[in-house]
């Protein structure tokens, strides 16, 4: 797990041909995932974090 996630920390975005969002679903173990995302803040920021997770959170 921690080696995708410094991957994901170390990977730039590419604000030509993008993407400027990507997801990353990573399986612990049999019964927990968990969800990395890495979005530029070019196209998110701080007014965007609450309407996504009550989104995420209306889905579930």
């Amino acid at each position: 797990m921690n080696h995708i996630v410094k991957e994901e920390t170390e990977r730039q975005f590419d604000l030509v041909n993008g993407p400027l969002l990507s997801m990353t679903l990573v399986k612990r173990n049999e019964s927990e995932y968990q969800l990395l995302c890495n979005i530029h803040h070019i196209i998110f920021d701080g007014w965007s974090i609450p309407l996504l997770i009550n989104d995420w959170f209306c889905h579930l």
